[in-house]
């Protein structure tokens, strides 16, 4: 049996009495940090790894709205969704 409760780190999924970590998916942790960076006037971007600036900038970087630049880089994405309380204690990011 599989269902979802409110617990102190948020939706928690318990499976056959065992609690464990609800996992948010990268896209839709991408997306909410994203929301919350808007009205800062930053936005969340992903850098290829392909890419040639890769090195630079590194996985994801924010660009500032105002300026037209490059703000922060090298920013871990579960970082981010933790400082802006995307996700809470015990969640992770799905792989």
């Amino acid at each position: 049996m599989v269902c979802f409760v409110e617990g102190a780190g948020g939706l928690v999924c318990v499976t056959f009495g065992r609690r464990r970590p609800f996992s948010l998916s990268r896209r839709a942790v991408e997306r909410r940090v994203q929301n919350c960076l808007v009205p800062k006037g930053l936005l969340l971007r992903k850098c290829a790894a392909r890419s040639r600036w890769h090195g630079s900038l590194g996985d994801y970087y924010l660009v500032s709205v105002v300026t037209n630049t490059v703000h922060t880089t090298h920013q871990d994405l579960e970082d981010l969704a933790r400082e802006y309380d995307v996700i809470g204690e015990g969640q992770a990011i799905a792989d």
